[in-house]
């Protein structure tokens, strides 16, 4: 996969040889890049950088070189390298975004996006949020889907962050910056910075399907 692959080997000679001011070049054979003159240590040991093309097979010719600038016959007098077919980018099957208090679904990223993304968002606070009231929850809800009904998608999870965690009060109409990341194994990170407290509440998600709930459904069904 890497287009400068560093490689290491070892010339051997007679018994007992010392290579010390010897030197080793390798030569793209189609492009014609040089690696330059490497050194060797006394036991023969070097250590280089080669220069690679995608989509192409690297042939390099190794030449050896003594302390006078003579050339050497080595075996093997070359080494080839490939680089692996690079697997596309993953891409989102279904849109993800936030519902808002008014059942309003706001996307962060649309369906078919590749993977990483990332999105933030300016949100605000729907209520008043008094520190250590309990029953007191600041709620992200994180969904999935494309109906532009909040309650209309898939819940994924809800970052709720209890009134114990805060300093202060949190006055509704407050702005929080919503942040969500999501990497190319599809583990989603969730986080929220509110400017008024300083404070960042970050949170882990995952996006595997559990088994509906019967009992919610049915209560969905019968409020719709």
């Amino acid at each position: 996969m890497d287009t400068s692959p560093d490689i290491g080997g070892r010339v051997i000679g007679k018994e007992g040889e010392d290579f010390s001011g010897f030197s080793i070049e390798f030569v793209n054979t189609k492009t014609l890049w040089k690696s330059g003159r490497i050194a060797l240590r006394a036991d023969g040991v070097f250590l280089a950088t080669l220069h690679v093309e995608k989509g192409d097979r690297n042939s390099f010719k190794i030449s050896l070189f003594d302390r006078t600038g003579a050339t050497f016959r080595v075996t093997p007098d070359s080494l080839n390298y490939t680089i692996g077919a690079v697997v596309d980018e993953q891409p989102l099957t279904n849109s993800i975004g936030v519902a808002l208090a008014d059942n309003v679904y706001l996307r962060f990223f649309e369906k078919g996006g590749g993977l990483p993304l990332k999105a933030t968002k300016d949100l605000r606070v729907a209520q008043l949020i008094r520190k250590g009231n309990a029953g007191d929850l600041f709620r992200v809800p994180i969904v999935e889907g494309e109906h532009y009904r909040a309650d209309r998608n898939r819940l994924i999870n809800t970052l709720a962050v209890d009134s114990g965690e805060l300093l202060r009060d949190l006055p509704a109409g407050s702005e929080v910056e919503v942040t969500l990341r999501i990497d190319e194994s599809r583990q989603l990170t969730v986080s929220v910075y509110v400017p008024l407290l300083d404070k960042e509440i970050v949170r882990k998600v995952s996006l595997l399907h559990r088994s509906p709930n019967p009992d919610a459904l049915r209560e969905d069904f019968e409020r719709k």
